[in-house]
């Protein structure tokens, strides 16, 4: 039995869950950028105070800890997505065993690399750099490498878990305290202290420290969801369910890196020196135009808590939103680089007009390239729920077609050309995208044709946004009543189900201001028809934690109008579960259809 789309869709206006992605998405690029604003900070005031040779050391380093850290990052990132999911179902014995396997895996690698960078650390110094004053200073800086790694583990765990409980603003706030720890320290040890490269070293353990201490407030409590579990006989399912989200999640840094090592080698073949130059400013275009990455992270978690709830009209609105968030920042970016291509040669150090204008159409084929690429892989990352081999199809086809057609580009029509290959790209691409999409998305649904869900089965739902101002209070009523008469749940569950509807309805009246709306969603389950009620601000009604009976019978306290509708919807109910998640308050209410 399934209800007519295109009213559902026309009833249910996402300012809900679109606020939510927003400020969620708010939150994850301030967490991405926050690191990266700290290590150029840091390399200014090592180069400053320490000498250049100090930085040459470090930054030595710095792509093996890199390394190591995406690792552990990636690790706990697919499991934390997916954990996100079950969390949104009330599975909470999968999220303790996701949780437990990212927490096992990410151990695994910072246990492993500490180890090996601890013992064999003199050799890796003498390895990377045979100059004395280098090596040394690489020396002092790995002694406390080891114990970053472990602490960066632990770090990383608990921001991917915390973000997938839905405290997004509290994870920014422990990487920006975190950050601000590591300039403060590293510049307080080098110039109270007199500390040289250890200082560095010593820094990035209190920064990792900091973040662990920041969250464990939020951990400590009673409302963080997820908790180490021993499990044995499922551990190999979670795991292959986990790779394949890994995959999808992580397949484009892959194939980014992939492209941008293979044009490395193909700009040295083909191009003089202006080549490289101007390939060094592509490369500076390419990270911010690739700077989307905080907007897809936020995407990918409230989309997962969303499927988990099976919010199949609040997905559809947050990928639209994404879709056109995306699309806007990328040809913004693009269009900034190809208004101010002269100029932006001219601050990287062009000493002529000729070179200035070699950069041109090199930039120009680059930062198209790489906006129509980043809006494209918006439909791969609808599929990742579902189907994340289509997202790692995408980036394996953007893998081997960038620096293949660049090739030949630069062979049948000279080097200077193979700048041409990158855009030629986004054909290829969108031919990509436009079959996948005819094969996979069904013909009778009227979503964006991008494989973006599933049916929802044999659930029936009832899908409304309510205004606060209650100018619509007895349309909303009459769809109510019209559901529960298709449901067939009887005429005693049906009347307790209306009643609690109306009791949330009245009561969150008075909440906002006149005009906004919360959403109110009827599921009309096997066993059960639930309510899942969303809003933005203040708390819901039915989840104040308040004994009103024991008050009246003990303390003859006489309970107000608002706490006689709890008690009502307490009483009515089998169940009712508050969640406060990526800034939205959720509240659940279950009413069994054939109580015990």
């Amino acid at each position: 039995m399934t209800m007519n789309g295109m009213n559902i869709k026309r009833a249910r206006t996402g300012n809900v869950v679109i606020r939510s992605l927003v400020s969620t998405q708010i939150a994850c690029v301030l967490t991405t950028i926050a690191p990266q604003l700290c290590n150029t900070l840091n390399g200014l005031i090592v180069s400053t105070f320490l000498g250049v040779d100090c930085f040459k050391a470090i930054s030595a380093f710095n792509p093996i800890t890199g390394m190591i850290l995406l690792m552990i990052s990636t690790a706990c990132l697919g499991p934390s997505i997916q954990a996100g999911k079950t969390y949104g179902e009330l599975n909470q014995r999968t999220a303790n065993r996701l949780f437990t396997l990212a927490g096992i895996i990410s151990a695994a690698i910072s246990i492993i690399s500490a180890l090996v960078i601890f013992i064999f650390r003199r050799e890796i110094s003498g390895v990377i750099s045979p100059d004395p004053s280098i090596s040394d200073n690489l020396s002092s800086f790995i002694k406390f490498i080891p114990l970053y790694l472990i602490l960066s583990a632990v770090a990383s765990l608990l921001n991917a878990f915390v973000t997938a409980a839905g405290e997004v603003k509290k994870v920014s706030e422990a990487v920006i305290v975190s950050g601000i720890v590591n300039v403060l320290s590293i510049f307080g040890l080098i110039k109270i202290f007199h500390i040289g490269a250890e200082a560095a070293g010593i820094a990035l353990c209190l920064s990792a420290a900091t973040n662990i201490l920041f969250l464990i407030p939020t951990i400590s409590g009673g409302h963080f969801p997820f908790h180490f579990v021993s499990f044995h006989s499922e551990f190999l399912k979670i795991l292959k369910q986990n790779i394949l989200v890994w995959i999808g999640v992580n397949s484009n840094t892959l194939a980014t890196s992939f492209i941008q090592f293979s044009l490395n080698i193909i700009i040295l073949h083909f191009l003089p020196s202006d080549g490289l130059f101007a390939w060094g400013i592509c490369q500076i275009a390419l990270s911010l135009t690739f700077s989307s990455a905080g907007l897809s992270d936020a995407y990918l978690y409230v989309d997962s808590y969303l499927t988990g709830e099976g919010d199949s009209i609040g997905r559809l609105k947050i990928a639209k939103s994404f879709l056109l968030e995306t699309f806007i920042l990328t040809s913004l970016i693009a269009i900034i680089f190809t208004i101010f291509t002269d100029g932006l040669a001219m601050a990287f150090g062009a000493d002529s007009p000729e070179l200035a204008a070699s950069v041109r159409i090199p930039l120009i084929c680059v930062v198209w390239y790489s906006a129509s690429s980043e809006i494209l892989c918006t439909f791969g990352i609808f599929s990742i729920q579902r189907r994340p081999m289509i997202k790692v199809g995408y980036d394996l086809v953007l893998g081997i077609t960038v620096p293949v057609l660049a090739f030949v580009f630069a062979l049948l029509s000279g080097g200077n050309n193979l700048w041409f290959g990158l855009p030629s790209t986004a054909i290829v691409l969108a031919a990509y995208v436009a079959i996948v999409s005819g094969i996979c998305c069904h013909r009778d649904r009227n979503l964006i044709p991008f494989f973006l869900f599933n049916r929802m089965g044999d659930v029936v739902n009832l899908d409304i946004s309510v205004n606060y101002s209650l100018d619509n209070f007895q349309e909303d009523m009459t769809r109510i009543h019209k559901f529960l008469t298709i449901c067939e749940v009887g005429d005693i569950l049906a009347g307790k189900i209306e009643l609690c509807c109306e009791e949330l309805i009245q009561n969150m009246s008075a909440k906002e201001a006149k005009g906004s709306t919360f959403d109110l969603r009827l599921s009309d389950l096997e066993d059960s028809v639930n309510i899942i009620v969303k809003n933005v601000g203040a708390p819901l009604s039915p989840v104040i934690n308040k004994d009103i009976v024991n008050d009246f019978r003990e303390k003859g306290l006489i309970p107000d109008e608002k706490e006689i509708s709890l008690l009502c919807i307490r009483q009515c109910s089998s169940k009712v579960v508050y969640r406060y998640v990526y800034g939205m308050n959720v509240a659940y209410l279950q009413f069994d259809k054939y109580p015990t």
